[in-house]
């Protein structure tokens, strides 16, 4: 009998999660990654042919020019993502944050590279195997299609940042895509207010942004005038409002 089945018929899980490799039990992108999709009989067969890699701050996913062999999907940490200019500079394209998946066309010359801008943990999985495990799950075949859309999705979206809206409304919509954290915010706040991580430099921000920096500086002091944000460290802060933020990123305000 298929032990997924076995076990709802028990209604009880705790069986097969003591039969998932540790990396998976604990693991906080299990329920929306690639193998969280084929329950969690999909979920031991992934994790028992991935490899965990954990990465320092700086330290290369991927090198522009490789040759996709893995995918990997980001669990903890920010990854960066930049292009080589034809001149030696380096063009920043996006962060990949806990959930992200980088690698998703095999056999492919990878047209950017990824380093990570924190300390990093990545699932590694080669796609000669994936592909084995994507016919004998096909949900996992369809959540893989699922991710590249919604990847397509954001490019596109960053494309229309980058080219319709006003500085001001690019840093907002950036704030607003910012991963949460866990904490609640601090007491007093409203009920609009998130805590939000940011590990990313104002360099980096600018460079994603197609701004200079001292416009993300400026901008970034404007918002906590108006009540918008508040900075606690250089790599934290809370949007107290983010109602206001969402209508200002939608050029409303």
């Amino acid at each position: 009998m298929d032990w997924n089945v076995a076990a709802a018929r028990r209604g009880d899980d705790q069986p097969m999660l003591d039969r998932l490799p540790k990396q998976c039990v604990t693991c906080p992108v299990r329920e929306t990654a690639i193998c969280g999709a084929a329950g969690l009989e999909g979920t031991r067969q992934f994790g028992k042919a991935a490899r965990r890699v954990d990465l320092d701050a700086r330290d290369r996913v991927f090198t522009q020019g490789d040759t996709t062999r893995h995918l990997f999907t980001i669990v903890a940490g920010v990854v960066r993502l930049a292009k080589d200019l034809p001149d030696g500079r380096e063009q920043g394209i996006g962060f990949a944050v806990p959930g992200h998946v980088l690698g998703l066309r095999p056999g492919a010359a990878i047209g950017h590279s990824a380093a990570a801008i924190t300390p990093a943990r990545l699932c590694k999985m080669s796609w000669s195997q994936l592909e084995g495990l994507l016919d004998r799950f096909p949900p996992m075949e369809r959540r893989l299609r699922e991710i590249v859309a919604a990847e397509l999705e954001a490019a596109q979206d960053h494309m229309l940042t980058l080219g319709r809206k006003t500085a001001r409304e690019r840093v907002a919509t950036f704030l607003l895509d910012l991963p949460r954290e866990d904490a609640a915010p601090a007491d007093g706040l409203g009920p609009t207010a998130v805590a939000v991580a940011l590990p990313m430099s104002r360099t980096d921000i600018a460079d994603h942004l197609g701004l200079r920096i001292e416009t993300v500086s400026r901008t970034f002091t404007e918002f906590s005038r108006l009540g918008l944000i508040r900075q606690y460290s250089l790599h934290r802060l809370e949007v107290l409002n983010t109602r206001r933020l969402a209508a200002l990123a939608g050029g409303e305000a």
